[in-house]
């Protein structure tokens, strides 16, 4: 699965759309609170973050950098995209 946070509305339909039509199970995160939620509940791969909402998407990075790592060793991979 793939957690992305987009300020604005259009990117989050793409990056859904984009998702569902690969077949990659992909869920929105609007806050800390939200990842926090996401990452319990899920085998996350990446995060998708928007730097229109600079202190969130930093936040979230840090947040995911302290997630332990899976079994297979495989670290959640991070992108941040912007205007």
């Amino acid at each position: 699965m793939i957690l992305y946070h987009a300020a604005d509305l259009i990117w989050a339909s793409k990056i859904k759309g984009t998702a569902d039509a690969i077949g990659v199970p992909a869920r929105p995160v609007r806050s800390i609170e939200m990842l926090e939620a996401r990452l319990a509940d899920s085998p996350v791969r990446a995060l998708l973050v928007d730097l229109e909402a600079p202190d969130l998407a930093i936040a979230m990075i840090e947040r995911v950098r302290k997630h332990p790592i899976d079994t297979s060793g495989t670290a959640i991979r991070t992108l941040a995209y912007g205007p």
